[in-house]
């Protein structure tokens, strides 16, 4: 019955139906607050509040989030791990950077703990951190942690050098891993731009870094 109530606040989040969503939420979590699926849909209820710009409300239930998936999953859990990702992605967006960073790293070492520096969830992590760097226009980093990100999601790629990207992978291409292509080629694209201090990435070579 939680997960039916978890999958229509999703539903009805997506649809911008908040009030709805909110009242699905709100009812799994009222017959399964003590369960491990009560991590996801406190993380849906900081989401939902999110999306209507509530966003001390949405804090209050990233801190539950974490409480609860510490208390029912473990510290080094990976569900704790993505707690740890989606309250840093929120804090990122809001303007708390030192908060984000270090939510974001704590939960890339557990997922480095758990699942190994080679693995398609290791990239997931570094991805978050790429993409609060980018937000914050520091693209250099930001190109470091998408390389990191290629380097760990795609099997067959262990190249540090930014200006190389992986080969696709055949029937096994995931959408995180175009969000990596594509969020690289961002970072690439606003780092070549002539404005930025210290760039010295030509159009040609981005052009061909695109297309690759």
């Amino acid at each position: 019955m939680i997960t039916a109530f978890l999958n229509l606040g999703f539903i009805y989040e997506k649809k911008g139906n908040f009030l709805s969503a909110n009242n699905y939420y709100l009812e799994g979590l009222k017959i399964g607050e003590k369960r491990r699926q009560s991590v996801k849909i406190l993380r849906g209820l900081a989401n939902n509040n999110f999306l209507q710009e509530k966003n001390k409300e949405a804090e209050i239930f990233y801190d539950r989030a974490i409480n609860s998936s510490i208390e029912l999953n473990g510290p080094e859990h990976p569900e704790t791990a993505l707690t740890y990702f989606k309250y840093g992605e929120f804090c990122s967006i809001t303007g708390n950077n030192a908060k984000a960073i270090a939510f974001m790293t704590k939960g890339l070492g557990i997922y480095i703990k758990a699942y190994g520096e080679k693995s398609r969830n290791v990239g997931y992590a570094y991805l978050f951190i790429a993409n609060f760097h980018e937000r914050n226009k520091q693209y250099r980093q930001a190109l470091t942690y998408f390389q990191k990100a290629l380097i760990s999601g795609f099997s067959n790629f262990s190249n540090p050098d930014f200006l190389m990207n992986p080969e696709p992978e055949k029937n096994n291409l995931n959408y995180i891993q175009l969000n990596m292509l594509s969020g690289k080629a961002s970072a690439l694209f606003s780092y070549s731009n002539p404005s930025p201090p210290g760039s010295n990435i030509s159009m040609p070579v981005l052009k061909l870094m695109i297309c690759r």
